[in-house]
């Protein structure tokens, strides 16, 4: 038997809400203007973007009203040294004031997150696999919100968007982070490569459309992620979670070591719903929807305790 924990957006009151909380714009060394990025998200359908500009937060009030679109304040940072010897990047969002390079200078990782977290924001570890960031890189830090499971910029521009060892390592060790699909756009795109927008988001319940609203959820984990299919619901029953799903090829139980499970679809098929029994050893369920173009949705991490 097992007991799971889980801060469940699919069994709550509120709207579905789309963002992308990784945009760059030419306030930094992104090619399109904060009200030109807004503007390309709305087309698209999206309700809230983060401008998490280099060393810079962009003003963006005046722009988004007109828009129809929800702007929530955020920076970029580059900090101390890896394991590798690369600099980490961390992306505040929410933040209330202006870090500024200067003002950051000989700061670590740590340092970052603690001043993100000062300044009313929230901490996410940005691109792991881009960075060459390991494992062990991530462990000791504490008090950021989660990591970029997939960045759009990094799959296109070098292959390295994906960064799932980084964070199943950290839900194995027991630090449950929450993990998120980011664009990092910087909106390049050339002859062999696609633009870099567009391709990773989250889906937050929030119980009103403004920024507050955003962040909350965000901070209490009430939204998945996702680069292309759609998460219905997520029912836990006991010891049983069912889950329901766009169609897709697959529906994976991620756990710690073997204690997860895969279900794929029969040839020419398609799986909308799947029922996964717990056995109280897993520690941590992370379940992932991948579709037949290699598209993930994703949830948040369900802490699962033997009863």
């Amino acid at each position: 038997m097992a007991r799971v924990e889980f801060t469940n957006p699919f069994r709550c009151e509120g709207a579905w809400l789309r963002g992308a909380i990784h945009v760059h714009t030419t306030a930094s060394d992104g090619l399109l203007s904060p009200e030109q990025a807004l503007i390309a998200y709305k087309a698209r359908g999206y309700d809230f973007v983060v401008i998490a500009d280099h060393w810079r937060l962009t003003p963006v009030d005046d722009v988004a009203p007109s828009v129809g679109i929800i702007a929530i304040p955020g920076e970029e940072l580059s900090v101390g040294r890896s394991l590798a010897g690369t600099s980490m990047h961390v992306v505040a969002v929410g933040l209330s004031e202006e870090l500024s390079r200067e003002r950051a200078s000989g700061w670590d990782a740590q340092r970052a997150i603690d001043a993100v977290r000062e300044g009313g924001g929230e901490a996410l570890i940005a691109h792991p696999s881009w960075s060459d960031l390991c494992f062990a890189d991530l462990l000791g830090l504490e008090g950021y919100l989660g990591v970029e499971v997939y960045n759009t910029n990094c799959d296109v521009s070098a292959g390295k968007g994906w960064s799932w060892s980084q964070w199943l390592g950290l839900l194995s060790s027991g630090k449950l982070v929450y993990g998120v699909a980011a664009d990092d756009a910087h909106w390049g795109s050339g002859e062999h490569s696609r633009l870099d927008a567009f391709g990773g988001w989250v889906l937050v319940k929030a119980g009103s459309a403004d920024a507050d609203s955003v962040l909350r959820a965000l901070r209490s984990g009430m939204f998945y992620s996702s680069t292309g299919p759609e998460i219905l619901d997520v029912e836990v029953r006991g010891d049983e979670v069912v889950v329901r799903t766009s169609p897709v090829r697959a529906v994976t139980f991620l756990s710690r070591e073997g204690h997860g499970r895969r279900y794929e679809a029969v040839s020419g098929g398609a799986l909308t719903e799947v029922r996964h029994g717990l056995s109280g050893r897993e520690r941590f369920v992370v379940v992932a929807c991948e579709d037949w173009s290699g598209r993930v949705a994703w949830t948040n991490p369900m802490r699962v305790l033997p009863d």
